[in-house]
């Protein structure tokens, strides 16, 4: 009976807490006080996207990452005329070239916020850096 009382108690001052914070009180192992800041930063994240190249265009065509993340591109470009022959970050002064069917990764680490474009022939895509 002890036991169980005990245990009603735990899961009682868990939702409790929880409830208060908005976050799982056993979800931070270094037993430091967690608050908004902490929660939005824990959100951030290294971050991988598939880009098709396509006729029609980038898909997707708007990224949105995080400032001093990095972000892997995976560009594939299809068969057929979808753009020229490379992906051009022209402020980051990357050029790199796209096979038809190959999948083509292109790293970059945003260090500012605002807007990096990146183009193929007339094709237009843009990552938002916030």
């Amino acid at each position: 009976m002890k036991n169980l009382m005990m245990k009603a108690a735990a899961v009682g001052f868990l939702s409790i807490m929880i409830s208060i914070t908005g976050i799982p009180v056993f979800a931070n192992p270094t037993n430091k006080k967690v608050g908004k800041k902490a929660s939005v930063i824990a959100e951030k994240h290294p971050k991988t996207v598939r880009v098709a190249v396509t006729k029609d265009g980038f898909n997707p065509s708007q990224i949105r990452v995080e400032k001093d993340y990095e972000l892997t591109l995976i560009f594939t470009r299809g068969a057929g005329k979808s753009c020229g022959s490379k992906v051009t970050f022209p402020s980051l002064n990357i050029n790199q070239k796209l096979p038809v069917g190959k999948e083509v990764t292109v790293k970059i680490t945003p260090d500012k916020f605002g807007e990096i474009a990146f183009t193929c022939g007339k094709m237009k895509g843009n990552i938002s850096v916030r």
